[in-house]
C-alpha cells in the first residue's frame, strides 16, 4: 500500500465491511488490500477469524476518488465479534481467544431476557500509524453504532471500484436485531475516559467467568434494546441495570483488587443518578439510640473513632448507594470509601491519601456530623427509621 499523500477529513470517510474469506481466497489478486491490512493484523490472525462468521472486520476508508492505483488507504480497522444465539452461526470454539463474552455478565441481572440478546463486542480498534488516532477511531465507532442502530440506509452510497467490490461492502442496512455494542476494557480511569468519550457506558466491573483478571464492561444500548427489552421487561433500562450493578459493586469492593479512584468515579456516578430520580426515604445507618449517643460523643471529640467504627461500613454503603442526602467533601468521601468499603486500616488510609491521623479523624468527625445533622433536620415523612435493634 502506498503511503497516503494526506490524511482525509474523517467526516468524509465511510465504513466498509471487509470480506475476509474473499481476501484470503486469492491473495495474489488482492495483494493491495492484504498489504493495507498487514499494518493492523497478521495473516495468521486473519485466517483464524475468517474461520467463524461471528468475527467481522470493518475498515474506515476515504472517498473513492481518493483511492489510488494501489487501492484505498485504511485509516482505521475495527475487529468485532457477534454474541448471542444467531441462526446459522456456530458457537465460538472453547480454544478461541475471543470466546470471552459480554453476555457472561448478564448472569448478574436475572431480570434480563439474556437468552434472546444479540450483541456486538469490540475486540480491537486499530488506527493507521502516524494518523490522528482518536479522530479516525471515534468516527469508525460512531459509524458502526449508526449501522447497528439501523441509521445508515440514508447515507450516500459510494460506488466501489470493481477490483475492490469483491471484498469491500459499504455498510447500509443491517440484518436482524442487535441490542448492544460493547467492549471489555481495563478498569482504569484512562480507559474509562477513552470509552466514555466514544459514547460507551459502564455496565459492570468485576470478574467475568472466562477471564482471570478484573474487567470493565462498557456498552451502548441500541435502538433494538430500548424498543424490545427496556420497554417490555421490568427494571431493564440501562440506568436501572447500572443501579443494580452499583449495589453489587459496593458490597464487593472489600474483595476486589481495583484502583481506588476508578472505583470512586463509578460510585459518584451512581450517586448522581440517584439524585436525578425521585427522592427515596432516607434510612438511618444505625440501629438504636445508643449508637446515636456514641456518634454525638465522637463528634464532640470526647471519644476516639473506635467508639463508632462499627457504623462506618453501613454509613459508607448508604452514602455511596445514594440513599443518604448529604454532601461530603472530596476528602471526606475518600476517607469514608477506604475505611467503610475497602476495610482499610488507618495506616493504609494515611499511605493512600497522604493524610495524618488527625486529618483522618477530622474528616470522619465531619462525616458523622453531616449525617447526624441530616437526620435531625429531615422531616419525619422522609425518614425510614427501620427496625430498632436492642440497646447495647
Amino acid at each position: 500500500m502506498a503511503a497516503p499523500a494526506r490524511f482525509v477529513n474523517s467526516e468524509n470517510c465511510k465504513l466498509y465491511e471487509v470480506n475476509i474469506q474473499e481476501v484470503l481466497s486469492n491473495i495474489n489478486m488482492n495483494i493491495s488490500i492484504m498489504e493495507s491490512l498487514s499494518h493492523f493484523i497478521t495473516e495468521p490472525e486473519l485466517m483464524r477469524i475468517a474461520g467463524n462468521p461471528r468475527h467481522k472486520l470493518f475498515a474506515l476508508l476515504g472517498p473513492t476518488d481518493s483511492w489510488t492505483q494501489f487501492g484505498p488507504t485504511i485509516y482505521c480497522l475495527v475487529q468485532v465479534c457477534l454474541e448471542g444465539e444467531i441462526p446459522a452461526m456456530p458457537v465460538l470454539n472453547e480454544e478461541d481467544p475471543l470466546r470471552v463474552q459480554i453476555k457472561e455478565v448478564f448472569e448478574y441481572f436475572p431480570q434480563l431476557p439474556s437468552g434472546s440478546l444479540i450483541g456486538v463486542r469490540i475486540v480491537h480498534v486499530f488506527a493507521l500509524p502516524d494518523a490522528p488516532e482518536e479522530e479516525y477511531q471515534s468516527t469508525s465507532l460512531k459509524l458502526l453504532t449508526r449501522y447497528y442502530n439501523g441509521h445508515m440506509a440514508q447515507d450516500v452510497v459510494e460506488e466501489v471500484p470493481q477490483r475492490e467490490a469483491n471484498f469491500l461492502t459499504q455498510l447500509r442496512q443491517k440484518k436482524g436485531r442487535v441490542h448492544y455494542i460493547g467492549v471489555c476494557t481495563n478498569p482504569s480511569s484512562e480507559d474509562l475516559d477513552l470509552w466514555e468519550s466514544r459514547g460507551f457506558k459502564i455496565l459492570f466491573v468485576g470478574h467475568v467467568k472466562s477471564m482471570v483478571e478484573i474487567t470493565c464492561v462498557m456498552i451502548i444500548p441500541l435502538h433494538d434494546y430500548e424498543a424490545h427489552v427496556a420497554r417490555h421487561f421490568g427494571n431493564c433500562s440501562f440506568d436501572e441495570l447500572f443501579r443494580a450493578f452499583s449495589r453489587i459493586f459496593i458490597r464487593a469492593l472489600a474483595y476486589l483488587v481495583i484502583d481506588h479512584f476508578f472505583a470512586l468515579r463509578i460510585l459518584r456516578r451512581n450517586i448522581e443518578l440517584v439524585q436525578q430520580g425521585e427522592p427515596v426515604p432516607a434510612k438511618k445507618p444505625w440501629e438504636n439510640p445508643t449508637d446515636e449517643k456514641r456518634i454525638e460523643a465522637f463528634i464532640r471529640g470526647t471519644h476516639q473513632i473506635e467508639l463508632v467504627i462499627h457504623l462506618v461500613p453501613s454509613i459508607a454503603r448508604a452514602y455511596f448507594d445514594g440513599s443518604l442526602p448529604v454532601l461530603l467533601s472530596t476528602d471526606q468521601e475518600c476517607v469514608l470509601f477506604l475505611l467503610g468499603l475497602r476495610c482499610y486500616l488507618g495506616r493504609q488510609v494515611k499511605e493512600v491519601l497522604h493524610l495524618t491521623d488527625d486529618e483522618i479523624l477530622q474528616h470522619m468527625r465531619g462525616v458523622f456530623r453531616d449525617v447526624l445533622d441530616c437526620f435531625n433536620t429531615l422531616s419525619p415523612e422522609v425518614v425510614d427509621e427501620g427496625s430498632s435493634g436492642a440497646v447495647v
